[in-house]
């Protein structure tokens, strides 16, 4: 028995709550579907996921209630092993709705298992191998290592360095150190105070609460209209520059807010994730948000907005929030006198393009949905599964990068915004982008 990570104690909070709905449920479950052909030696399928579960004691992790306070239950096995289901010769279509079936089906944070391999059997169409993952136990960088380290197993190719524990992890990364908490904590109240009021906008503008991550009803979502001779003028610019493609995107995103809100200053949250190599081999959830204080420019110039974007991002980078660290008394209750809510826009680069980049497998994971490749015996396909919530934010912005270049892709809160709404705000933000 161990205590739960400071990211766990927040997921089953939430997912504990009664007001919990299906959307933040939906983005807690972390999911990828292959199609692969010929069959699958069912044998080897079963030694690589027992020698990944072996080897790393998160995969075997479950929530326990033990004297009315939820701790870690390091399980021996894994509870399930892999789970195969045999559906016999099918058309396509029959195909891919059995993906998405199962791929998308509820996960409980309270389950036995929180990772589970499934392969459901086509006849000569193949199999699918589907991987389904809580996000309390992982990130995009920890499920990157999860499939390059399966995918390993399968081909006999050895591990060359242990894998962090989620002890390790807890000793290294969530101890307190009371004097370095007091420090971080004032440079983020400097930031933040003084506090920025709510937005009119979105959900505020209507006359609805605001709900936080839980509650959320339904969300919507768009791609950015942006043509890859654009994304390659930005990318051109951003390296001119010297500073990253993303710190143009927050910088554009955050800029039309301040139009929409009628407002000179927005708080805009973004989450960092590894930071040490110390984690390279650790396939838990280790994310820390920090946020962008930005302030509008008099004349819109995306070269100068990004480097100030960019300026608070490597500062911040610097002086990330520990997992015991909390914003002091003065700031807390400048926050809660004014109304704010920190969280309310989310700027994200999806994925973990570096790490996965260089995977020796990277071109399988960068490839996208429904480009066909080899691997040793077998014709594999990333299938294109339907999408998930869109966000748990009230309106977020993501940016995808992967062997095609760049994607940029909106987010919202359905009640705060209809598709119209959204999409005049992406169609700004294209102008920001491109002017």
């Amino acid at each position: 028995i161990h205590p739960t990570s400071n990211w766990q104690s927040k997921v089953i909070g939430w997912s504990a709550d009664s007001h919990c709905t299906d959307v933040l449920h939906d983005r807690m479950l972390l999911r990828y579907a292959f199609q692969i052909s010929p069959k699958l030696d069912m044998r080897r399928i079963i030694r690589a996921f027992e020698k990944l579960t072996q080897r790393h004691d998160t995969l075997r992790i479950q929530f326990v209630d033990v004297k009315g306070k939820w701790a870690v239950r390091i399980n021996d096995e894994h509870p399930t092993g892999v789970q195969v289901k045999d559906f016999g010769e099918v058309d396509d279509e029959v195909l891919e709705a059995k993906a998405n079936q199962y791929a998308a089906a509820p996960m409980s944070i309270f389950a036995d298992s929180l990772i589970e391999l499934l392969v459901l059997k086509f006849g000569r169409r193949g199999d699918v191998l589907i991987i389904r993952i809580h996000h309390a136990i992982t990130d995009a960088y920890g499920l990157t290592v999860i499939i390059e380290e399966f995918l390993k197993s399968l081909l006999g190719i050895p591990f060359l360095s242990s894998a962090v524990s989620h002890a390790d992890y807890l000793e290294q990364w969530e101890r307190a150190d009371t004097q370095a908490d007091k420090e971080l904590s004032g440079y983020w109240a400097e930031r933040i105070l003084p506090v920025i009021p709510p937005l009119n906008l979105g959900r505020k503008a209507k006359g609805l609460e605001e709900p936080g991550p839980i509650a959320r009803q339904s969300t919507i979502g768009l791609q950015l209209p942006v043509d890859k001779v654009t994304y390659s003028k930005i990318g051109a610019a951003a390296k001119k520059s010297g500073v990253s493609f993303f710190s143009y995107v927050v910088a554009a995103f955050a800029e039309v807010i301040c139009d929409f809100a009628g407002v000179d200053e927005v708080y805009i949250q973004t989450p960092v994730g590894r930071h040490s190599r110390k984690l390279d081999t650790y396939v838990g959830e280790h994310t820390k948000h920090i946020w962008v204080r930005y302030k509008k420019a008099q004349d819109w110039n995306a070269e100068r907005q990004a480097a100030l974007v960019a300026s608070q991002l490597r500062e911040g980078m610097s002086h990330l929030p520990s997992a015991t660290m909390e914003l002091n008394e003065e700031t807390q209750q400048a926050i809660s006198d004014c109304g704010a809510q920190l969280g309310i826009y989310l700027a994200r680069e999806a994925g973990s393009y570096a790490r996965m980049k260089s995977s020796r497998f990277g071109n399988a994971f960068l490839e996208g949905p429904n480009k066909e490749q080899r691997m040793g015996l077998w014709k594999i396909r990333e299938m294109q599964l339907r999408p998930q919530a869109h966000t748990i934010s009230e309106l977020q912005i993501d940016l995808i990068e992967d062997l095609k270049g760049h994607t940029v892709c909106l987010g919202a809160d359905a009640d705060a915004y209809d598709s119209e709404e959204l999409a005049k705000i992406g169609d700004a933000i294209v102008k920001k982008l491109t002017g």
